[in-house]
């Protein structure tokens, strides 16, 4: 009959049909595109599927870097060791995504752009535009976030967009000019972007900043060291530095063991023997430490929550009354 003819046929040539889905040289001259086809790629298991991507999309895959069940395909992928995609995220219609080592983006993120190369007049008059999301090593993009490429994202070293649910977006509608426009924006090294915060193109989070949930960023900023928030964001407070004097930290320890605590730029002080009664020798021995050390902030930490708070307030109630401005956490 027709139909089993049919059906041989196509048994016949199902090694074709396979290399036409794989792109193999003399079946296929450019990556594959078809939408179809790259669900199934994204179905593979993941050493099998890094290979295909490698070699018919001519990605650049470290062997060590990782790819859920998400839908990942820009123009060019690349990612370094230890770079991690979880599940469900989607990555189209970008000229690049480029991951430094051990970046992560975890799960439920849309990542789109508006690739350059196109006959679209939309952005045609911007010819320096390039559709890419840059991050570098050991930055992270947690869950369920928008982020608009049509326009260069970069995000420093250490950067991180936390939360949920915060909008990157780098094009808008031109007023004046009556047409989509778009522009970069930089998010620096160690600084982090909380949760549902909104960044319009051309905004800059400066190094070693906070934009606070729900913030709205739209221009550039460039203090650094500084905690953003509000709408539109405005500087809030300064974030303390190892260089604006010493950190304190007094480790209130009320057994015999004392265990070193990992507290990077911090100088550790310990003061045993305290109680809900603290004595006058404690009381002495923490003046003399404000005085002398001139501390920016200090941290109380107890083995013991009750007492952990009494003292912050104990502590908070001395400052007081020597007249020092000293943050007590």
């Amino acid at each position: 009959s027709v139909s089993l003819t049919s059906l041989r046929f196509r048994l016949s040539n199902i090694l074709t049909y396979a290399k036409r889905m794989l792109g193999l040289k003399g079946y296929r001259h450019e990556p594959v595109t078809n939408r179809v086809t790259q669900a199934m790629i994204v179905l593979l298991p993941w050493r099998i599927r890094r290979y295909v991507l490698n070699k018919y999309l001519l990605y650049d895959l470290s062997p060590t870097s990782h790819i859920g069940v998400s839908f990942i395909y820009p123009k060019f992928l690349k990612m370094d060791d230890g770079a991690s995609i979880g599940n469900l995220n989607v990555a189209i219609n970008l000229d690049a995504v480029i991951m430094g080592k051990n970046c992560i983006i975890n799960r439920c993120n849309w990542i789109t752009g508006f690739p350059t190369g196109t006959d679209s007049p939309h952005f045609a008059h911007d010819k320096h535009r390039r559709s890419e999301l840059i991050m570098g090593d050991e930055s992270s993009i947690t869950k369920s976030h928008h982020i608009d490429c049509t326009n260069t994202v970069e995000m420093g070293e250490f950067a991180a967009i936390g939360g949920y649910n915060s909008q990157i977006l780098t094009h808008s509608v031109d007023m004046y000019e009556c047409r989509q426009d778009s522009k970069p924006i930089t998010i620096g090294k160690y600084s982090l972007v909380a949760t549902r915060s909104i960044i319009n193109g051309g905004a800059q989070l400066p190094a070693y900043s906070v934009l606070c949930a729900g913030a709205y960023l739209g221009k550039k900023l460039e203090q650094e060291w500084m905690m953003y928030g509000g709408v539109p964001a405005k500087p809030i407070k300064e974030i303390m530095t190892p260089e604006r004097g010493k950190l304190v930290d007094l480790h209130v320890a009320t057994h015999h063991t004392q265990c070193e605590l990992p507290l990077g730029n911090c100088t550790l002080h310990y003061i045993s023997g305290t109680g809900i009664n603290v004595s006058g020798k404690v009381r002495n021995e923490v003046c003399e430490l404000i005085k002398n050390v001139k501390p920016d902030i200090i941290h109380i930490n107890c083995c013991w929550t009750p007492l952990c708070a009494y003292f912050t307030m104990w502590t908070k109630e001395l400052c007081r009354n020597l007249c020092v401005k000293i943050p007590v956490v």
